[in-house]
Formats: C-alpha cells, sequence, structure tokens
C-alpha cells in the first residue's frame, strides 16, 4: 500500500474557500452519488460525483486513517460508535438520517445495509 502524503496545503488556489463539516449525509442514484455536508445544522456544502470517484475517495479516506491509527496505536471511533457510547443508541440526528436514507434507497428499489455495513 502507498503510504498517503500529508500536506497542510492541497490547492493553493486563493479563489476556493475551505470548508469544514462535522456530519454528513448521503444518497446515491443512478449514476451518482450526493453528498451533504453539514456543520451542526447549518449547510456546508453538497457534492456530486461518480461511483468511481465515491469509491476511490472511500478507500483513499480508509487509507488516511489507517495511517494515523497505525502511527499512534489508537483506533478511531466512528460517528455512529460514539453516539452509541454517549446515547445509548443512535442520536436523534443519526436516527431521522437513517430512516431519511431508508426513504431514498426504497424510492430508488436499492436493498438495505447490513448491520455490519452501518458500523
Amino acid at each position: 500500500m502507498n503510504e498517503p502524503i500529508f500536506s497542510e496545503t492541497i490547492l493553493e488556489d486563493s479563489e476556493i474557500l475551505p470548508i469544514y463539516a462535522n456530519s454528513f449525509g448521503i444518497a446515491g442514484g443512478s449514476s451518482d452519488v450526493v453528498i451533504e455536508l453539514t456543520c451542526g445544522k447549518e449547510h456546508v456544502a453538497t457534492v456530486n460525483m461518480s461511483y468511481e470517484l465515491a469509491k476511490t475517495l472511500s478507500l483513499k479516506l480508509m487509507d488516511v486513517v489507517k495511517v494515523l491509527e497505525s502511527k499512534t496505536g489508537g483506533s478511531i471511533m466512528t460517528t455512529d460508535h460514539i453516539n452509541k457510547f454517549m446515547f445509548g443508541s443512535q442520536s436523534p440526528a443519526a436516527k431521522e438520517r437513517r430512516s431519511r436514507e431508508s426513504k431514498a434507497r426504497r424510492s430508488l428499489d436499492l436493498p438495505e445495509p447490513s448491520k455490519k455495513e452501518i458500523e
């Protein structure tokens, strides 16, 4: 595995504004994926991408997390795991998100994810 390169500056274009998000929602259509980024309750950005890019991005993000976990000897918890410990199950926002995602899957005739895929 090629180790990801960590850099504080990825793009140097001053016209591209940085964004910060601490939550997200994902929906998939027949040809692309839509990611809604939020910070608290504020909408930050909408990102549309192909399934190929979405899969590549997910793998590259996991590579970055694995490098951090390897170097620190720690394990990064997902927000679903944190909510389980903090709230005894999913947070109300996570339950609402799952409900919206489930409705979107049904409307697109997509299967529900297995419990393992959710965790």
